[in-house]
């Protein structure tokens, strides 16, 4: 299990996470619940809601990476994918906090049809400033070697929460578009499985990335967000 994402709505916290096996993608997006982040109060307590989606070898996406938008008019969705055909969208029930009866999926990006595997994973969506920004990881986040690892962060936008992004230049994301936020240095390699979050103080970008003099070793980032462009650029 791994790539957990927390919100709070209908008066709990759900945390949803996914379960797989490295370069599979029969898995699932479970769920489970908590009145409270607190462990010494009585309601601390959590409770398994299943599995919220799944995905086998018939399907052509990888139910795991799930992100949780709560949009500005109540409604909520859920951000996934990894791989096979790219980043999906399905909307959550309020109140079970499962899929949306009826919902279908909406496909928001993948990679260009000349880029092998597809590698693109781990959306995260927020709104700033009258756009919607997309950000997803690409390329090999994994390798005995360091060096090797060419996993990077890259971001579209739009004027809805279900697309059509765009990058910089113009290039939908849905057709391989995606525009470079952050890639590895000679210091650090890999940066990616970034999660965004954007509060009325401060916006911030966490990340992991690996430090190439410590032989890989696993470093997490949370940088500040600059915004004055009208494209995000990583701080200090």
């Amino acid at each position: 299990m791994w790539a957990p994402d927390i919100s709070y709505f209908n008066g709990k916290y759900h945390l949803y996470y996914s379960a797989s096996s490295f370069g599979s993608n029969v898995s699932a997006i479970g769920l489970v619940t908590n009145a409270t982040l607190d462990p010494t109060s009585p309601s601390y307590s959590w409770q398994d809601q299943g599995a919220v989606l799944t995905s086998t070898h018939a399907n052509n996406f990888n139910a795991i990476d799930p992100n949780i938008f709560i949009n500005t008019d109540g409604r909520i969705w859920m951000n996934y994918g990894s791989f096979w055909d790219g980043i999906f969208q399905r909307e959550i029930d309020v109140a079970s906090g499962r899929l949306l009866t009826g919902s279908s999926a909406t496909h928001l990006a993948r990679r260009a049809s000349s880029v092998a595997h597809n590698p693109i994973e781990g959306p995260s969506l927020v709104y700033k400033n009258g756009y919607y920004y997309l950000f997803t990881s690409w390329d090999s986040c994994c390798d005995s070697n360091p060096n090797n690892i060419t996993y990077k962060i890259t971001v579209g936008r739009s004027t809805s929460p279900h697309g059509p992004f765009v990058d910089k230049d113009g290039t939908a994301l849905i057709s391989g578009g995606g525009s470079i936020l952050l890639q590895g240095n000679s210091l650090y390699s890999g940066p990616g499985g970034q999660m965004v979050y954007v509060t009325p103080s401060e916006d911030t970008i966490v990340f992991h990335a690996r430090r190439l003099s410590q032989n890989g070793l696993p470093y997490l980032f949370v940088k500040p967000l600059d915004w004055s462009t009208g494209w995000p650029v990583i701080g200090s």
